[in-house]
């Protein structure tokens, strides 16, 4: 059946009926996340201090990884920026003594080319931080139109909502860094990550984003 979907010149011969019957098929067997105990979604909704008429239908799976990677790339960047400054502004250039042939030689390293490494790895890490930002943690459906997606904040231990309007959700064209188009949507202009396997139901994939039904 997923192959049936996946090709293009049998897919256009599918009545428009049958292929939202399919596809429904396809992702109830592929979305097996199962929507946590009333209690839990109670604790969630509290922290992310979201109004109790809105219900959780999405939940990424891998919700530690990222906060760690938050964690992790904010403190590595306060203690590479600081490192970086110290090299360029105390440090000396190096000597490195080289021994050849019974010849010494004296390689000197200049200090500014020991702070070219610290800069690929800062870069490194602010992608890391950015994507972070950006990737989804859960959404909430009030049931009618309104939605509140809960991200990671620009510091450790905090957290943004961006409320998003029904029908205001679309598939991001995929960038020639990330081309995974499962995981990029655009919400108001803006370019946000999340996993199409961790909605709750295929059902509230769809009502989220129409344009998702034939993603797969």
């Amino acid at each position: 059946m997923l192959s049936i979907l996946k090709c293009a010149s049998l897919r256009q011969k599918i009545p428009t009926c049958m292929k939202s019957v399919l596809v429904n098929s396809v992702r109830n067997m592929n979305l097996h996340i199962k929507k946590p105990r009333p209690r839990i979604i109670d604790i969630l909704r509290t922290k992310d201090n979201i109004p109790p008429n809105f219900d959780l239908i999405y939940r990424t799976s891998a919700e530690k990884f990222w906060i760690y990677t938050d964690y992790a790339s904010t403190i590595m960047l306060v203690f590479m920026g600081t490192l970086s400054v110290y090299v360029v502004f105390s440090m000396e250039n190096l000597e490195f003594p080289l021994v050849d042939n019974k010849r010494e030689f004296i390689i000197v390293k200049q200090k500014y080319q020991l702070v070219l490494p610290f800069l690929i790895t800062y870069c490194l890490l602010i992608a890391a931080k950015v994507f972070s930002y950006k990737f989804t943690r859960r959404i909430y459906f009030d049931g009618d139109s309104t939605y509140k997606a809960v991200f990671n904040g620009l510091l450790p231990f905090q957290k943004r909502i961006m409320t998003i309007s029904k029908g205001t959700v679309k598939k991001a064209k995929p960038s020639e860094i990330l081309s995974w188009k499962h995981y990029q949507y655009l919400v108001n202009g803006h370019k946000i990550y999340l996993v199409e396997n961790d909605f709750l139901s295929s059902a509230e994939l769809y009502n989220f984003c129409p344009e998702a039904e034939y993603s797969l």
